[in-house]
């Protein structure tokens, strides 16, 4: 859902730059999207690699309350992308990413 709304919300701002003549196209819609969903991508990216080799102790650090605060985080919109976390939260991100290589 999240990804729709930043989506949307990008896509209104460029057909109104469109329509007011201050672009040309909708070319630059898509290098603000990836600006914006880029690190959550290769966050998600890199869990999912990691559930696939390793499902159960992937799944493990999935459930662990530090990574629910980087969820909570982004659900909130306290934190941009998961490379914001900071602290001890970090650790199952880094757990993940290391898995899934």
């Amino acid at each position: 859902m999240y990804e729709c709304f930043v989506s949307s919300r990008l896509a209104a701002t460029a057909i109104l730059d469109l329509l007011a003549g201050r672009t040309a196209s909708l070319v630059p819609y898509q290098a603000e999207v990836d600006a914006e969903l880029a690190s959550l991508h290769r966050a998600f990216m890199a869990a999912q690699a990691a559930l696939d080799r390793w499902p159960r102790a992937s799944w493990r650090l999935v459930r662990t309350a530090l990574l629910w605060r980087t969820v909570e985080g982004l659900l909130r919109g306290e934190l941009e992308t998961p490379d914001e976390q900071r602290g001890l939260a970090r650790m199952p991100l880094r757990a993940l990413a290391r898995l899934g290589r």
